[in-house]
């Protein structure tokens, strides 16, 4: 979605959209949606231009230990100033940012691509670690059975483990 410079004025205006998958060129593959249904609010203020963002949508991935399919529902809120490149302010040594610092991006030309600024922030809304459940055991690493579902007895068998020898081992309680 393209919003043309001109069209933005001091009265927030509202645009309406929705991203597919293939429009978005850095998330991983590994997460796969439906449509993003998004709403953006532009308006100019001074130098920069206030973006308010709002997008829904339901990721399909799978859990990071046990390769189950999941789904995760995000519907999030967002607001970025949007600074022309030509307008960036020369940094000088150490920058200190707070929590407070309003959230800022860059644009070049006359046109204003909101696709690349929802992307960046579903990226950011993403959790690191996706897991079926706070309790997942994941993969048996010698096996690979899911020790969700079933149990294994690889690790009874301790033969092959050159650190099985650490089990016996007790910490020393002396202060």
């Amino acid at each position: 979605m393209k919003v043309r410079l001109l069209e933005i004025d001091d009265t927030p205006t509202q645009f309406e959209f929705q991203i597919t998958r293939d429009q978005l060129q850095n998330l991983d593959q590994r997460f796969r949606f439906d449509p993003l249904e998004c709403q953006a609010y532009l308006a100019r203020n001074l130098e920069f231009i206030e973006l308010k963002g709002h997008y829904r949508v339901k990721v399909k991935s799978e859990c990071d230990f046990c390769l189950e399919p999941l789904f995760l529902e995000l519907d999030e809120e967002f607001t970025l100033d949007l600074v022309s490149e030509g307008n960036q302010p020369e940094l000088n040594g150490d920058v200190e940012l707070s929590m407070d610092s309003p959230e800022m991006d860059y644009y070049s030309g006359e046109e204003i691509q909101l696709i690349k600024y929802f992307e960046d922030q579903l990226i950011l809304d993403l959790p690191l670690n996706i897991s079926c459940s706070d309790d997942c055991k994941g993969l048996c690493s010698t096996c690979g059975t899911n020790l969700n579902q079933k149990r294994c007895d690889c690790h009874e068998k301790t033969d092959n483990n050159p650190f099985s020898i650490l089990k016996d081992l007790k910490p020393d309680s002396k202060p």
